[in-house]
C-alpha cells in the first residue's frame, strides 16, 4: 500500500517540477517536449547548466528537476555532478546532488517495486536458491545497498530499478543509496568547483 502512495507523491513532485519549468521558461508543455524530442542530452545538460544560473535562487530547484530527470534515466549524471559544485561550491552542491540523486532513486525504486516486483515473485517462485537469495537481500539490505553504492557494479540508473523488484525495505534502500552515494558525489562536486576556482569565474 504504501509503493501506491509514494508513487503518487513522486509522480506528484514531477508534475510540480515540469509544471515550475514551464513557467520559468516560458514554454508549454508541448514546445518542452519537442524540445527533447530533438536536443541530445549533452545539448541539454549544458543548456540547463546555463539556464540554472540564469535563475538564481530558484536554480536550485530547476538543477534538481533536471538531475532527478537525468539520474531515472539513462543520462551520464555525472557532468551535472560536477555542475553543482562549479554552480553553487562544494556544501550547497553536495547537499542538492545527494538530496536529488535520492529522490530519483526512490523514484525508479517505486516503479520497479509497483510494476515489476509481481513478474519477478512468479520468477523466483520456481528457484529455492533464488528465494534464498531474495530473502537474503531483505535481511542485509541497508549493507549491501550502500556497499554497491560504494562500488557500484551496475549504471545507478538501472540500478535503482533493479533493487524495487527486491525484497530489500524501501528505507534501508534510501538510507544505504544516500550514505553510498555521498563520497563520489562530494568527490566530483569538489572537482566542478575547483574547475571553477581555476578558471577564475
Amino acid at each position: 500500500q504504501i509503493e501506491k502512495y509514494l508513487a503518487a507523491g513522486f509522480a506528484g513532485i514531477a508534475a510540480l517540477g515540469f509544471a515550475g519549468y514551464c513557467i520559468s521558461t516560458g514554454q508549454n508543455p508541448s514546445q518542452v517536449f519537442a524540445s527533447l524530442s530533438t536536443v541530445d542530452p549533452k545539448q541539454l545538460l549544458e543548456a540547463s547548466v546555463i539556464r540554472v544560473e540564469e535563475l538564481g535562487t530558484l536554480g536550485y530547484l530547476y538543477f534538481a528537476v533536471v538531475y532527478i530527470v537525468a539520474e531515472m534515466l539513462p543520462t551520464p549524471a555525472v557532468p551535472l555532478t560536477a555542475s553543482a559544485g562549479y554552480l553553487f561550491g562544494v556544501t550547497m552542491g553536495t547537499v542538492v546532488v545527494l538530496l536529488s540523486a535520492t529522490v530519483a532513486a526512490g523514484g525508479a525504486f517505486v516503479i520497479g517495486r509497483t510494476f515489476l516486483r509481481q513478474w519477478v515473485e512468479r520468477f523466483i517462485s520456481k528457484s529455492k536458491k533464488f528465494q534464498s537469495i531474495d530473502e537474503a537481500i531483505s535481511r542485509k539490505g541497508f549493507q549491501l545497498v550502500l556497499l554497491l553504492r560504494l562500488s557500484p557494479l551496475l549504471p545507478f540508473a538501472l540500478s535503482n530499478y533493479l533493487y524495487g523488484m527486491t525484497k530489500v525495505d524501501f528505507w534501508q534502500y534510501l538510507a544505504g543509496t544516500l550514505l553510498g552515494f555521498a563520497p563520489g558525489s562530494l568527490a566530483f562536486v569538489l572537482t566542478g568547483h575547483l574547475g571553477r576556482e581555476l578558471s577564475g569565474t
